[in-house]
């Protein structure tokens, strides 16, 4: 990995750690039981994150500690409705494509998140620590991901065609490479 990938790795590892101390330090300050699980259960979902991101990047980072006492001040003081409604920000606006510096970066992103889900799959499947899902609701599952793996070829090898850095024959030729490449079959759907 490239040092200027790299650097972008570690700041969304760093950021999921950080979400870990937070969502811990709100679990330590409320006084609802159900929002304390739920807290607990985001903390140990971002810690999952935060060890995906350690294999790519081979680097054991720290919470930031006076991050998570700063959000804890601000969860007693501010109505609950508005801190949840920063945190959601936080959570679904944290990595963007185009956050990513390079191609390489890019890919190995959609690697990781599909990784990802591979396993949240798997450790249903095989019920640890959640809930055990039917056969057909896993395999429902693995077609969905694997739909979602064939959009962003699609939408990546349009987005090329567009803007001019492939030209038209190049499109359903390298789209099939693309497919194969990622283990699905190369019909254009």
């Amino acid at each position: 990995m490239n040092p200027k990938d790299k650097k972008a790795f570690l700041g969304f590892q760093q950021g999921e750690l950080n979400a870990v101390a937070m969502y811990r330090r709100f679990a330590q300050i409320t006084k609802n039981p159900e929002w304390k699980k739920l807290y607990l259960e985001a903390a140990k979902d971002e810690g999952r994150h935060a060890a995906t991101l350690a294999k790519y990047t081979g680097e054991t980072l720290q919470p930031s500690e006076a991050q998570a006492k700063l959000l804890g001040a601000l969860y007693r003081i501010l109505p609950k409705k508005l801190v949840h409604f920063g945190v959601s920000k936080g959570e679904y606006g944290e990595v963007k494509e185009r956050d990513l510096p390079t191609k390489k970066a890019r890919d190995e992103w959609w690697k990781i998140y599909s990784d990802t889900i591979n396993e949240m799959i798997e450790s249903h499947n095989n019920g640890i620590e959640r809930e055990t899902y039917s056969p057909e609701t896993i395999e429902t599952m693995k077609k969905m991901l694997d739909t979602i793996k064939r959009a962003k070829i699609y939408l990546q090898r349009i987005e090329w065609l567009l803007s001019g850095d492939d030209g038209e024959s190049d499109l359903i030729e390298r789209t099939k490479e693309d497919l194969k490449e990622i283990g699905l079959d190369a019909n254009i759907r």
